[in-house]
């Protein structure tokens, strides 16, 4: 498992710069640089280093330290910060966002797939998707159609919530 590549911890951040959804992935603690504790801190830090964005023409920012990779992508009204093992290869972590990202694309198609909205009205799908392309912190698929067809039964049954009649499909 020494050499699968992994994912450390994903967060969201809102308009505010602040913390709106953590997953960490305890199994690969071992393996870890940085302290689950000081994640959000030093996603925090980075991301308010306005530097990094800036640099790239991109929606994208790449922050390598001793201790970790993030990886920052920014979306409607959300900044998703994933953090890695300093060793692990950006261009593998690319195409993993970009897998989570376009298999949220095409399973909420009503919608901006990665706002602050979806990840209040559609947490489920969200975790559906991380969860069939990371397991336990081992990235697992970076294939959109199959992650699409893995999770894609769920969503079409999953429970609607009553004050959100807009949801039924």
């Amino acid at each position: 498992m020494e050499f699968l590549p992994k994912m450390h911890s994903i967060l969201a951040f809102d308009a505010e710069n602040t913390v709106c959804f953590h997953r960490p992935f305890h199994m690969i603690e071992q393996w870890m640089k940085l302290p689950y504790e000081e994640h959000a801190d030093e996603a925090t830090k980075h991301l308010l280093d306005s530097t990094h964005f800036r640099e790239s023409r991109m929606p994208t920012a790449i922050v390598n330290t001793d201790k970790a990779i993030f990886y920052f992508q920014k979306a409607e009204d959300i900044i998703l910060c994933f953090i890695t093992h300093p060793d692990e290869n950006e261009i593998f972590i690319a195409k993993m966002v970009n897998c989570i990202q376009q298999s949220l694309d095409e399973l909420i198609p009503d919608r901006c797939s990665l706002s602050s909205e979806t990840l209040r009205l559609d947490i489920d799908t969200f975790n559906w998707v991380i969860d069939a392309v990371i397991d336990d912190g081992v990235i697992i698929c970076i294939n959109p159609q199959k992650v699409v067809a893995q999770v894609k039964p769920f969503v079409q049954t999953k429970i609607v919530n009553p004050g959100n009649a807009t949801q039924a499909k």
